[in-house]
């Protein structure tokens, strides 16, 4: 056991006895994963679209040798998706960093052992602008160059202006997903764009300055596509203009573009045609980069995918009604469904119940072939049929059961689905207009 640590460390040793003479910055960073069930670890860097993999191995040891032509942020990270145990450090010179994975009693956690202080400058950089939020000020946007700079191991350098620019993008998006502050999201031309450091290899590394390319160039897109009149949110449209303006970009701009892209749309907004190139896109980029962290969030949308029934006849289902009585999907046959599946504790839900009192009285009023029926997800009937009342629901109200919310994979609220003559599946969306039922009908 001895003579295979020797040997371990006398091979990592030896690399880094050879490797000064290469212009690069060499780190090993070898370590223990304790108490984890998992056999590999990753690491990842912004440059990279794959992440490195080390299998763990006996005693639970692991290890990675970093050569890099430039300063950049790494991530460890142990796991994949929301649950994956991470932790970030700047690399800016040769360093020979201890990293321990420990579970004990349900807490894990990453500890490093990293001989300067400044490899945590970035990090702390970030943990201030995050600070900043608690203020859920507008005016913190300003100066934030200088605030980063101020702050203890930052130092000005070309780092910084990347690292000061996304950071207030990021900030401004913050307030106003979190706060609902109006905040004009910093927004750059070609010109702005221009003078910050363009030498893509030595600056993709830090992800500040791929997080602003990748930012930049989805604009660019947005307005090439607008420049033609087509909708942004014509997905075909998008990924053409994606494709023929990011040829040229480095590789993992293209692949956060593309993946972006792919998680804003749902598939089932999509026409059949927009369906199969959204589906191959997705099996592209899961076959393609395997290793890459992103590809879980994907290969949940494949999953989706797999179970959507749309096209497909539709799941049967018997629920109970207002007045407890049994209503089966086939008693709504020889003609169109609508279902609205919603909730009375669903606040966007009770809105679009007006919506759809509109929509209702117009399929009346016109006699369209089109029967409407509301599903709610809700746990006590008591405070369902309070809701009924309240907002005036004066067609069928059904209660959905597990096994309906499943079938039809319910996963927003509230959830429109359109059921043609024959059976199938049509669409199954947030929002369907009058127009989308005259074109199904028609």
């Amino acid at each position: 056991m001895f003579k295979k640590f020797l040997n371990y460390y006398f091979i990592i040793g030896f690399f880094l006895f050879l490797s000064p003479k290469l212009q690069a910055y060499h780190t090993v960073i070898t370590g223990t994963a304790k108490g984890l069930p998992s056999s590999q670890v990753y690491l990842s860097c912004s440059a990279w679209v794959e992440d490195q993999v080390s299998v763990i191995g006996e005693g639970g040891r692991f290890a990675f040798v970093i050569d890099y032509p430039y300063p950049a942020m790494f991530e460890i990270r142990y796991g994949n998706g929301i649950s994956s145990l991470k932790t970030e450090l700047f690399i800016f010179s040769d360093m020979i960093i201890e990293a321990d994975l420990i579970s004990e009693n349900g807490n894990e956690r990453i500890f490093l052992k990293i001989p300067d202080s400044r490899a945590y400058a970035f990090k702390n950089a970030k943990n201030y602008t995050n600070d900043l939020l608690v203020n859920k000020s507008v005016s913190a946007i300003d100066g934030i160059s200088e605030k980063i700079k101020a702050i203890p191991n930052i130092q000005s350098d070309n780092y910084t202006e990347v690292f000061a620019n996304a950071e207030m993008l990021n900030y401004a998006q913050l307030l106003m997903a979190n706060y609902g502050l109006k905040v004009d999201k910093p927004a750059f031309s070609r010109a702005e764009f221009s003078t910050l450091p363009k030498n893509s290899e030595q600056y993709i590394a830090f992800p500040a300055y791929k997080e602003l390319m990748v930012s930049y160039n989805q604009q660019m897109v947005v307005e090439e596509v607008l420049k033609q009149q087509r909708s942004i949110y014509n997905f075909s449209a998008l990924m053409s203009v994606t494709d023929s303006m990011s040829k040229y970009l480095p590789e993992v701009v293209r692949f956060e573009m593309l993946r972006a892209l792919l998680i804003k749309f749902r598939y089932n907004d999509l026409d059949l045609a927009q369906q199969e190139l959204y589906s191959g896109k997705i099996k592209y980029l899961i076959n393609q980069y395997p290793n890459n962290a992103s590809i879980t969030e994907l290969e949940l949308k494949m999953v989706d995918i797999f179970n959507s029934p749309v096209n497909r006849p539709a799941p049967s289902f018997a629920l109970t009604d207002i007045n407890n009585k049994t209503v089966k999907l086939e008693d709504f046959k020889d003609g169109f469904l609508l279902i609205d599946v919603w909730g009375s504790w669903c606040k966007p839900c009770r809105v679009k119940n007006q919506e759809i009192k509109e929509l209702y009285q117009t399929i009346m009023e016109y006699s369209m072939d089109i029967k409407l029926v509301s599903i709610a997800n809700d746990q006590d009937p008591d405070v369902w049929k309070e809701a009924i009342a309240i907002d005036g629901l004066s067609w069928t109200q059904l209660l959905a059961d597990s096994e309906f919310l499943s079938n039809y994979a319910i996963r927003e609220y509230p959830t429109m689905i359109l059921i043609d003559k024959t059976g199938k599946v049509k669409k199954i969306a947030p929002n369907i207009t009058l127009n989308d039922l005259i074109d199904v009908m028609y």
